[in-house]
């Protein structure tokens, strides 16, 4: 994962017009272990776009209506992990 994100980040420098537009990225995962994990993972590798994790669909399902009705999403959603760009602690 870590060799395809840092090829991705490549990409991005060299064609942002191409490879830039990603801005949010919703991620559903039913497993609270797996969820956990991810979450570890975008700590040591930051994440190109604000990251979701939710655990169902309905969850998605609201993320979704905020985007689509170009709103700002709530940071504070019920049973949301909220990851934002670049916050790798590393």
């Amino acid at each position: 994962m870590h060799v395809f994100l840092s090829e991705l980040r490549g990409l991005r420098y060299e064609n942002p017009v191409k490879y830039g537009k990603l801005n949010q990225t919703i991620i559903t995962i039913k497993s609270g272990n797996l969820r956990f994990l991810l979450n570890m993972l975008f700590k040591l590798i930051s994440p190109f776009s604000n990251v979701y994790l939710v655990s169902d669909d309905k969850q998605t399902d609201t993320i979704l209506y905020y985007v689509k009705n170009n709103r700002e999403i709530p940071k504070n959603i019920d049973d949301v992990t909220y990851i934002p760009a670049g916050s790798s602690g590393i």
